[in-house]
């Protein structure tokens, strides 16, 4: 029975921001990464014993992502692994022009980002196929008979990466059990045929947003205690006002904020959940 109680609980992890290095983000991109710290910490005080947060260092490399999400899947044993660590956008506001998010905190707009997993990403298997272990450009026969290469080895080169680290994200979440894979982030479920690829490539079930996923701070000042801010999260389009504090008076020590939901629970609202392919039958 010993052994039993050793063992870690199941909880819910949220893979955060690092600490950001200095003079790297400009002071929106640290407000937003230091507001997502923030309030990932509010989240977790609520439930300590059930939840917990795993840390994605800025320009992390894939191999150290892969590994952050292994040790967040291991903690979350059957529960929900939240990836809440960069930016997401459907093709209409993308700098990229097509839908993507982050595995990880990058500077500068998404079309920079090393460790961004866009449409194209999730579509390599359409012009490329492993030989060897190695993406290859796949070799496509016309209805006349002719044959065409549509990607060329460069292109796969830069592509599979990224392709291959969501396949080990997968794999690493349904060996522990996970229940499923959220992406706390912005617009994603705006593309649902990416959302699904998603899904089919990870073999996880997916929850994804409609709209901007937004922090904002809020600024209390209690008569008697020293003035003090909590952050507040919510999903709507851009410009949208925060939800107001319900009871200000109600604030009075640092537990009081779970009492508001923006405060400390995930939205569940404006999202979308994918399921992957079932396994082909024997």
């Amino acid at each position: 029975m010993g052994g039993d109680l050793a063992k870690p609980q199941p909880r819910d992890i949220m893979l955060i921001p690092a600490v950001l290095p200095p003079n790297v983000f400009s002071p929106a991109e640290a407000q937003v990464f230091n507001q997502n710290r923030t309030w990932s910490g509010q989240w977790k005080a609520k439930l300590p014993g059930e939840r917990g947060t795993v840390e994605i260092p800025a320009r992390a490399s894939l191999a150290t992502i892969v590994a952050a999400f292994g040790r967040a899947a291991a903690q979350a044993r059957g529960r929900e692994v939240i990836l809440f660590a960069g930016h997401g956008a459907d093709a209409s506001i993308s700098s990229l022009n097509q839908a993507a998010f982050d595995l990880g905190p990058e500077p500068g707009l998404m079309n920079t980002h090393t460790n961004v997993i866009t449409d194209e990403v999730t579509k390599l298997e359409d012009v490329a196929q492993r030989v060897n272990g190695k993406f290859v450009p796949k070799r496509i026969v016309r209805p006349d008979g002719t044959i065409v290469t549509p990607a060329n080895q460069a292109s796969i080169d830069l592509l599979s990466p990224r392709f291959e680290a969501l396949e080990q994200i997968g794999k690493a979440l349904r060996d522990s059990g996970a229940s499923q894979l959220r992406l706390l982030t912005c617009d994603v479920g705006l593309e649902p045929a990416f959302a699904d690829r998603i899904a089919r490539i990870t073999g996880m079930r997916l929850v994804c947003y409609l709209q901007l996923v937004q922090t904002a701070q809020v600024d209390f000042q209690v008569p008697g205690k020293a003035n003090f801010s909590k952050i507040e999260i919510f999903v709507g389009p851009d410009g949208a006002t925060p939800p107001p504090v319900k009871d200000p008076s109600a604030f009075t020590k640092d537990a009081d904020f779970h009492g508001q939901a923006e405060f400390s629970e995930i939205p569940q609202q404006q999202s979308i959940t994918r399921t992957p392919p079932a396994p082909p039958t024997p």
